[in-house]
């Protein structure tokens, strides 16, 4: 498979369609083709500039979730909270099913708003929320609802919804 695999990598990456990829790989392979799947990954892999060798039929190491590669993964998050699943398995070299294991069981993030945030308020953060809290309600008690009328809210994608 690895000859037509790389033909069809080479036909992608010349900017044929997958109509023109589909008819050239059946008139130079009868019967050896990829299925409409692999050639339409293959096709959006080109276009993205990810890695498109043939991994079918390769021993692979397996990459073990470590206290060093959770704390990459961690500081990778923490500098762009909007990095997505799928860039840091690209990233690392991993599925995304083990980087989804390491955000959300071993660093306790959730995906909200489509950024990821912990789970649960560090004490400063809540110790924060208390101090605004206790502001308002001794602004309330000040000026009543004149006060109420100049708060503006906004949706929080830090609030945990389970």
């Amino acid at each position: 498979m690895t000859r037509v695999h790389d033909f069809v990598v080479n036909l992608a990456m010349a900017g044929k369609s997958f109509k023109e990829i589909d008819e050239i790989v059946k008139a130079a392979y009868p019967g050896q083709g990829l299925s409409k799947t692999q050639v339409y990954r293959l096709i959006k892999d080109v276009k993205e500039n990810m890695d498109t060798t043939d991994k079918q039929g390769k021993a692979t190491t397996k990459i073990t979730r470590t206290v060093a590669f959770i704390e990459d993964v961690r500081l990778d998050v923490e500098a762009n909270r909007r990095i997505t699943v799928k860039e840091l398995a690209s990233n690392y070299g991993v599925s995304t099913q083990t980087i989804f294991t390491v955000l959300t069981q071993d660093l306790g993030l959730s995906k909200k708003s489509a950024r990821w945030v912990l789970r649960l308020l560090s004490d400063e953060q809540k110790a924060v929320r208390l101090q605004c809290s206790r502001y308002f309600i001794n602004r309330y008690n000040k000026e009543k609802d004149n006060f109420l009328d100049k708060i503006v809210t906004m949706d929080e994608s830090a609030v945990a919804y389970h």
